[in-house]
């Protein structure tokens, strides 16, 4: 349900090192707001080194921004302790100093969001969600689960 888009410089992340911070996004997702894994969308947009200007200051290729939407409804309490989690874990997954780990949040009403085909439920109605859902429709879900985590 939450989609996280990685702006990282071409080249910054290798294939493991793109795995390791999608696997800790998902994980301190789930692990704060019990979303499942296969729910969690994590998008890497690689860009030529020097396209980051920050005060008008062109950038080296080490920051990485990470731009989480998530449905609203969340408290801000939960937002920061999982702002604070992706840029922790990231940090260790990327192997670099947190200095250089932006990360914003953007919020949406769940009636403007479908995945699967289907209108996203509100938070706290996930469950619910999920058995109305058919055995074809949760199957397919559930193909996207790293089993290493089950």
């Amino acid at each position: 349900m939450p989609v996280y888009m990685v702006y990282v410089s071409q080249d910054r992340l290798t294939p493991s090192a793109k795995h390791a911070v999608a696997k800790a996004i998902t994980d301190a997702h789930r692990g704060l707001t019990g979303t499942q894994h296969f729910l969690a969308q994590v998008n890497f947009q690689e860009q030529p080194a020097g396209n980051v200007f920050l005060g008008g200051v062109q950038q080296g290729g080490d920051t990485i921004f990470v731009h989480g939407l998530h449905r609203e409804g969340r408290s801000a309490d939960l937002k920061g302790q999982l702002a604070q989690r992706i840029v922790d874990d990231v940090s260790v997954a990327a192997e670099i100093d947190r200095k250089h780990i932006w990360v914003y949040f953007g919020e949406m009403p769940a009636q403007q969001m479908v995945e699967y085909g289907r209108f996203l439920p509100q938070p706290g109605h996930e469950g619910e969600w999920f058995d109305n859902l058919s055995s074809d429709e949760r199957a397919f879900m559930e193909t996207n689960v790293d089993v290493s985590r089950t």
